[in-house]
């Protein structure tokens, strides 16, 4: 038997709880891991379905990256030091402008 328990926590439609019922029609309680297939003690189990898996894991690597690229922050760096950066103020203004829209 498997209960769909849509609109709960962050990935809501994501997570099946399987298992025994337990007295009046309730769930039997149990800790419950992590982990995809983790079985609890009171033999419920929990899977996370394919989608579920996969934002897990692009959490994850967005988690560990930096977004920041070192060269290019020491070649800006090195533009200002030598006065060869310049800003393109009518592009800035496009982009202010359009970030602004999109926020709304």
């Amino acid at each position: 038997m498997a209960n769909d328990i849509s609109g709960v926590g962050r990935s809501a439609g994501n997570t099946r709880i399987t298992g025994p019922q337990g007295p009046a029609g309730e769930r039997a309680r149990g800790e419950v891991g992590n982990q995809t297939g983790a079985s609890a003690p009171g033999g419920d189990r929990v899977s996370l379905t394919g989608g579920a898996e996969a934002l897990r894991q692009a959490e994850s690597i967005a988690r560990e990256a930096s977004g920041v690229d070192p060269a290019r922050v020491e070649a800006i760096r090195d533009a200002i030091a030598e006065g060869r950066y310049t800003i393109d103020t009518a592009k800035l203004a496009e982009r202010l402008i359009a970030d602004e829209k999109l926020l709304g």
